[in-house]
C-alpha cells in the first residue's frame, strides 16, 4: 500500500516503523521517526522565510542526511524542491533559474562559488538565498494539510545527466513517482529486512525512486559520500547490503576488478541492478554467482526506471533483457523514419508511456519529446521479443554508421570490456573517407595491467570485423562526468589526444 504523495509516505513510514534504520550515509544514521522530525523542521523554516506552496525552491547542497529533509521537508509544506545538479559549470544556473521560475535557492558554504554568486547578482535575479543555518531553527509541528501537495501536482525537478547536450529538466509528479512502487518492490523482492545501496547523488532520480519504494515496505537505504571503489567496497560489507542499485557499469565494475575483491565478502547480497550490455553484465553474474543480476530500463524523462525483469526470470531475461515495463506502464517500439509501431524483433526507437512517465514541463520544451497520443519519444534503439521483454540497444545518437552498417556502440563497448586487462570503455565514432565513421576507442586499464593500443588492436583482429576495430584509441585514467554518467560529449572533445593505429 502506498501513500498518493511522498511526502505521505514518510509520514506512513514514520508511523509503522518509527525506529526503523531509515537512511545511513556514510556513518551518520537517521530512524524514520528522526527523518520525518528532520523535515517537519524545514517545512516550518521555509514557511517563516515566506516560501508558500507551489513555489520553487531549488537545492544546491552535498549529499546527507539533512539534504533529504530538504526535500522532503519542502514537499511537507507544499512548495516544489529543484534537485541541482553540483556539477554543472556556473554559468548554467542563472538559466536555469529564470527558465523554472525559482522563488529561492537553498545552497551549502561554498557551493556556489565566487563567479556563480557575481552571474546571480549581474541578472538580478529575484531569488531568495537561503543557507542551512537559517533553516536550522524550525519547529516540529504539523503543517496545515492544505498546504500539501496532491498526487497529480509537481513532486520533484529533476534533470536529464546532459551527456550528449545541455541538461532539460524533468517535472515528476507524486504520482510519477509512487505508480512505479509496487513493480520494482516485487521484482527486487524489497522487504522490511532488506539494505538498499543506491550508488548514485542524491540530486538524481536513480537516488529519490528507489528510496521512496524502500520505505514503502520500511527497508533501509544506504550510500556514499566517498565514491572510491575500496570505500564503496568496505561500505557494502560493514552495512551487510542486500540490494544494490548502482545502476552504472562505472559504478560497479571497479569494485569487483579491485584487488581486494572476495564474493565471499557479500554473502549478503541477493540482488544487483545495472544497465548494461548483457556480454558484461553475465560476466558481473558469474562474479555474484549468489545474487540475482537483474537489467532496468529508464531515465529521469522516464520519472526512473520502469521497466525490469523480476529476479526470479531466468538468467537470460534477468541478464539479456529489461524485462517487460512496469503495471500501469506501455512499451512499444516504431520505425524512426515513418513512426509505425514493429513486430516482435523489429529494431526501431523505444517509446513509453504510463502513470510514471512524467508529462512535459510547462516551462520546458519537452513538448517534442512526446507523439501525439502520449506516447515518450525515448531516442533509445531496441526492440521486444515475442514474450514482451524489451531489448535495449543504445541511444539513437551512438549507433555508428560503417561502411553502410549500422552499429551500437553499446555492443563494441562490452566487446572491450571481455578483454581481462580493460576496466572501461567508451566508443565514439570519427569521420573515415573509406567507410564514412570509424571506431575511436576511449580505455581505461585495470590497476597494473600494461597494454598498448597495438596489443588491443592485435587481440581483437580475430574477434571483430575490421572495419569495426579502432581507428583512434585515447587511453583514460579520470572520466568525465555529469551526475553519474560518462559524458561523451566532453570525450569528442579530446581529439588532440588521439594515438592513431
Amino acid at each position: 500500500m502506498t501513500e498518493s504523495t511522498i511526502d505521505g509516505m514518510l509520514e506512513r513510514a514514520a508511523t509503522l516503523w518509527p525506529q526503523k534504520e531509515a537512511l545511513v550515509v556514510d556513518k551518520h544514521r537517521v530512524c524514520y521517526a528522526e527523518l520525518l522530525a528532520a523535515s517537519r523542521k524545514v517545512a516550518s523554516a521555509l514557511a517563516a522565510l515566506n516560501i508558500k506552496p507551489r513555489d520553487r525552491v531549488g537545492i544546491l547542497a552535498n549529499d546527507s542526511i539533512e539534504y533529504m529533509s530538504l526535500v522532503f521537508g519542502a514537499n511537507l509544506m507544499g512548495a516544489v524542491p529543484v534537485l541541482l545538479n553540483r556539477s554543472w559549470p556556473d554559468e548554467y544556473y542563472p538559466d536555469c533559474f529564470k527558465a523554472l521560475g525559482m522563488n529561492a535557492l537553498i545552497v551549502s558554504d561554498g557551493m556556489l562559488h565566487d563567479r556563480g554568486m557575481e552571474i546571480l547578482q549581474a541578472e538580478k535575479l529575484p531569488l531568495a538565498l537561503i543557507s542551512l543555518t537559517d533553516i536550522a531553527g524550525g519547529s516540529n509541528g504539523r503543517l496545515p494539510a492544505a498546504a500539501r501537495g496532491k498526487a497529480d501536482q509537481t513532486a520533484a525537478i529533476l534533470f536529464t545527466a546532459g551527456t550528449t547536450g545541455a541538461p532539460k529538466p524533468c517535472c515528476l509528479s507524486h504520482e510519477n513517482l509512487t505508480a512505479k512502487i509496487a513493480s520494482f518492490v516485487k521484482r527486487v523482492e524489497l522487504n522490511e529486512q532488506s539494505r538498499l545501496w543506491i550508488g548514485v547523488p542524491m540530486y538524481q532520480v536513480g537516488f529519490l525512486a528507489p528510496l521512496i519504494a524502500a520505505m514503502n515496505v520500511g527497508a533501509t537505504v544506504i550510500m556514499s559520500t566517498i565514491t572510491d571503489p575500496e570505500s564503496m567496497r568496505m561500505t557494502l560489507i560493514r552495512e551487510e547490503v542486500t540490494h544494490a542499485y548502482p545502476i552504472y557499469l562505472h559504478h560497479w565494475l571497479p569494485i569487483i576488478y579491485g584487488p581486494n575483491f572476495k564474493v565471499s565478502d557479500f554473502r549478503s547480497l541477493s540482488h544487483l541492478s545495472l544497465i548494461g550490455p548483457a556480454r558484461t553484465l553475465r560476466r558481473i553474474q558469474r562474479a555474484l554467482p549468489q545474487c540475482a543480476v537483474q537489467s532496468i530500463y529508464g531515465g529521469p524523462e522516464g520519472g526512473g526506471g520502469y521497466c525490469m525483469p523480476r529476479s526470479d526470470d531466468p538468467m537470460a531475461v534477468r541478464i539479456e533483457s529489461c524485462g517487460r515495463p512496469f503495471d500501469g506502464h506501455e512499451v512499444r517500439i516504431v520505425s524512426p523514419d515513418d513512426g509505425r509501431e514493429l513486430e516482435p524483433q523489429q529494431i526501431g526507437e523505444i517509446q513509453a508511456r504510463g502513470k510514471g512517465i512524467p508529462q512535459p514541463c510547462d516551462f520546458g520544451s519537452r513538448e517534442t519529446d512526446f507523439t501525439a497520443d502520449g506516447w515518450m519519444r525515448t531516442g533509445d534503439i531496441g526492440m521486444l521479443t515475442e514474450a514482451g521483454n524489451l531489448v535495449y540497444l543504445g541511444r539513437e545518437s551512438e549507433m555508428l554508421k560503417i561502411g553502410g552498417e549500422v552499429v551500437p556502440a553499446s555492443r563494441l563497448e562490452a566487446l572491450f570490456l571481455d578483454h581481462p586487462d580493460i576496466a572501461m570503455a567508451q566508443i565514439l565514432p570519427m569521420a573515415d573517407e573509406a567507410l564514412g565513421e570509424a571506431v575511436w576507442a576511449f580505455i581505461e586499464l585495470r590497476p597494473g595491467a600494461d597494454l598498448s593500443a597495438g596489443q588491443i588492436i592485435e587481440y581483437y583482429q580475430t574477434r571483430m570485423p575490421e572495419t569495426q576495430l579502432p581507428r583512434a584509441i585515447t587511453f583514460m585514467e579520470d572520466w568525465p562526468v555529469s551526475a553519474s554518467k560518462i559524458q561523451k560529449i566532453v570525450l569528442k572533445d579530446l581529439q588532440k589526444d588521439w594515438r592513431a593505429v
